[in-house]
């Protein structure tokens, strides 16, 4: 039964690391590359169920999810045309 849930857990996470993967270039996240590479899975079964755990780069939750404006330096007013924190 453990073997069942651990091929089922492969598949499953075979199937979100790809999606995963084609939002991240949908998105425009595909410079390097090194993100998409560095997305992997771990399927772990158990007698009656799987547990899936998922991995990335660091910066991966970020590109995801963004960043809250309290946290990008810019200062409406303040006269500068362009932010090099916003162009990066």
């Amino acid at each position: 039964m453990i073997e069942i849930f651990k091929q089922l857990g492969d598949d499953v996470g075979k199937i979100i690391v790809e999606a995963v993967k084609k939002a991240f270039i949908m998105q425009g996240h595909k410079m390097t590359g090194a993100l998409n590479e560095s997305i992997e899975y771990k399927a772990t079964a158990q007698l009656n169920s799987v547990l899936l755990e998922f991995l990335m780069l660091d910066y991966g939750m970020i590109q995801n999810f963004g960043v809250t404006p309290d946290r990008i330096p810019f200062n409406p007013g303040s006269g500068a045309k362009k932010s090099a924190y916003i162009d990066g």
